[in-house]
């Protein structure tokens, strides 16, 4: 028999006979454990260090107890011993208790709290005696590690966590990647130590959150357990996760990876994968992103856990702060809050020292579903320092691409160009159109008459939302625009006035147009009272029983009559079946090349493929020809850096924006708003809007509706400067 062979036996059968967790092999892919154990995880295997004292160690073996000696001297017999073992075979003091599992036993069986535990030998004691199992601990990891990544798992407080610090610390130094998660148990109620020894360990090092546990009647001796389902399992089965492993039978990892299973590395530290439901902590590097109100009471939701919690500033709506960032959501529809996620975008890609955890901003207390917010950060899905929540990526990857780009940058539902496309169809199903220019005739006239006699259409939609505002007012209701949207699309649903198809088209028109208006209002007017809210949209004048005027709010662009004339005459053997208009063939030219584009590129690349410069202007660009589709018909569009704008109506050229026409009325209200100053650009011909005094506000020029920036650095520098001028 080899020298020590004799020992390793002993040992073994003392182990094999304790009567230690670790024995029990009912499971022989379950690394098994005490509560005061320390858990090591190396690729697909786990290696349990029995640390607290215990019968079966190599301790048996020595002349003496190790706390009768103040110096380190006591340990060199121990030393001598583990490298004499080790030299025959290294695996020898490493006992398989499974096909993946194994435990070493470096626990001493003494009474070590006889001492003062909290003097510099109780440390000295403790790593020690991890150092003397060092070699055998780094060459287990080396072997069974390619990734040089190594988990480690304990219960903290007292001398385990400080084994766990040393050890963390001594892999550090040798270039291995360190996970670790751990918990404080002593110092907790019902434990015996009230006074914890803290933890201090290098590499990427997390306390388990017991909040999110969700067994509200969890106990102290709940937490010792060690067993399937228990509060040291879930620890366990996290820590494979942040070490970005693959769980295999009995929760064992069976390989690592760089982004895998709910995790990711940024900056060497491991990351979720999804926003966390509930985050009680942050690292140093970590920001939480929340949703605000522009006047930065953080009084609810997330807002005011960011307030508590991460440093958001009261006062503060917008932007970073502490360790929070605060996107704006309260203002209005989805479309006011694109701005400011669109700024925390850029502003995540410039702060890469950041690593950003986005909540569901908006789909609380501002009452907005994951799939209206969530395509707003498409953008964000491939940055690798922003995390978003789990619903926000399902609703990203399960979209077409169409339906992530925003709903004002397309041909709208209810917009200009397919309201008279419909009618058009509507008029052919009556009697066929003959050609492009009995087309344009008959569009004319029905739209003529609008203006001529009055518009009954336009009357019945703003009739139809004064009785909604008027019943959600008698309620007690907070101002709600996407609820008065939803309820006035569907009021003809219930109007017996409504028994023909362009009386729907024409009414559905003008809601929509009515619904723009008080969301571009709503931006610079926060409404807070439905009275406010009709005072503001007796600004369209308009008639429904005498003559309009030629350009009165709900009107037709009259270019499009002949944009769609021309398209016919183009396009008539495309839009025909044997001489006859086809509605659907109609459709399919119109806006079916346009949004076949879109839905397999997205916008960004439809305009790269499709689109041309329009005069001399390289920012302003419109439809042209597409090698898959032919000539593309579709929105023009100005592109300024990260801002895509379209033009005023759809198929409409190019200099004026999409809200300049809504500015022509909008005017007067900010002419008469405390909250702005109004600036004559000399030469220009156009007025500006500057906020008075705050700055969230939205600018505003009377030609060109609302300017844009890219963040809120340069958006005051202009406020302020404009103001310096006059």
């Amino acid at each position: 028999m080899k020298p020590h062979s004799k020992v390793i036996s002993v040992l073994r059968q003392a182990f094999l006979k304790n009567n230690d967790p670790t024995s029990d092999h009912s499971n022989n892919d379950v690394c098994k454990t005490d509560y005061s154990d320390l858990t090591l995880l190396a690729g697909e295997k786990c290696l349990t260090i029995i640390c607290d004292r215990r019968i079966g160690g190599l301790w048996n073996f020595l002349r003496y107890d190790p706390c009768s000696a103040p110096s380190s001297d006591c340990f060199q017999e121990m030393r001598r011993l583990v490298n004499d073992i080790s030299k025959n075979d290294n695996d020898a003091l490493l006992f398989p208790v499974g096909a993946n599992s194994y435990v070493l036993n470096i626990a001493d069986n003494i009474n070590r709290g006889a001492f003062n535990r909290h003097g510099h030998f109780f440390q000295s004691f403790i790593e020690e005696r991890i150092d003397i199992f060092y070699p055998i601990i780094k060459q287990f990891v080396e072997h069974y590690s390619d990734s040089r990544t190594v988990g480690l798992l304990c219960y903290y407080g007292g001398g385990t966590g400080l084994g766990l610090s040393f050890l963390s610390n001594r892999l550090y130094a040798d270039g291995f990647r360190c996970v670790s998660e751990v918990l404080q148990l002593h110092g907790l109620e019902g434990t015996e130590d009230g006074n914890p020894l803290p933890i201090n360990c290098k590499g990427d090092c997390e306390e388990f959150d017991l909040s999110s546990w969700d067994d509200s009647s969890l106990t102290i001796s709940d937490i010792y357990k060690t067993g399937e389902g228990s509060v040291y399992d879930a620890m366990k089965n996290r820590l494979v996760e942040r070490m970005g492993c693959v769980e295999g039978t009995g929760n064992n990892p069976e390989h690592l990876g760089n982004r895998m299973n709910g995790c990711r590395i940024y900056h060497n530290l491991s990351r979720p994968q999804y926003t966390p439901n509930r985050i009680s902590s942050l690292k140093p590097d970590e920001v939480f992103v929340f949703g605000s109100n522009l006047q930065g009471r953080h009084g609810g939701g997330a807002a005011r856990q960011a307030q508590m919690q991460f440093g958001a500033v009261w006062g503060q709506g917008v932007g970073m702060q502490g360790q929070s960032y605060a996107i704006p959501t309260m203002q209005g529809g989805v479309e006011t809050i694109r701005p400011y996620v669109d700024q925390f975008i850029r502003f995540a890609k410039e702060h890469t020292e950041y690593f950003f955890f986005v909540t569901r901003i908006g789909c609380g207390i501002a009452g907005f579903k994951d799939s209206d917010i969530a395509p707003l950060f498409s953008d964000a899905l491939s940055i690798e320092n922003i995390c978003l929540p789990e619903s926000f990526v399902k609703v990203i990857a399960d979209a077409p691409k169409n339906d992530l780009v925003p709903k004002e940058l397309t041909t709208m539902m209810h917009g200009q160009i397919r309201t008279l496309i419909d009618l058009l169809k509507e008029l052919n199903k009556q009697e066929p159109i003959k050609d492009s220019e009995d087309a344009y005739r008959r569009l004319a006239e029905v739209v003529e008459k609008n203006v001529r006699y009055g518009d009954e259409f336009a009357f019945m939609a703003m009739r139809a939302i004064w009785s909604i505002m008027y019943r959600h007012e008698d309620e007690g209701e907070v101002v709600n625009i996407e609820q008065l949207e939803k309820e006035l699309f569907s009021f003809h649903d219930e109007s017996v006035f409504m028994d023909d198809f362009r009386t729907k088209v024409l009414y559905d028109y003008s809601a929509s147009k009515i619904i723009k208006y008080i969301k571009f209002l709503n931006e610079f007017r926060r409404y807070k009272s439905y009275e406010s809210v009709r005072d503001d949209l007796r600004t369209i004048h308009f008639s429904h029983c005498s003559e309009n005027d030629p350009h009165y709010y709900f009107s037709f662009y009259r270019g499009l009559f002949f944009q769609i004339e021309h398209i016919l005459s183009n396009e008539w053997e495309n839009v025909t079946r044997d001489g006859v208009l086809d509605n659907k063939l109609l459709d399919d030219v119109v806006f079916g090349r346009y949004e076949n584009m879109l839905n397999k590129y997205g916008l960004k690349e439809t305009i790269r493929l499709a689109y041309g410069d329009i005069g001399c202007h390289p920012e302003l660009k419109g439809p042209w020809m597409s090698e898959e589709e032919g000539m593309i018909y579709g929105p023009n569009y100005r592109i300024e850096g990260s801002l895509i704008e379209k033009g005023c109506s759809d198929f409409r050229r190019w200099p004026w924006s999409n809200t300049s026409f809504e500015m022509r009325f909008a005017k007067v209200i900010l002419e008469r708003d405390p909250n702005y100053m109004t600036i004559r650009r000399n030469g220009w011909g156009d007025l500006l809007f500057i906020p008075r005094t705050d700055y969230s506000l939205p600018v505003y020029s009377s030609q060109r509706g609302k300017l844009h920036f890219d963040n809120e650095e340069e958006k005051s520098h202009f406020i302020k400067n404009a103001g310096a001028s006059c």
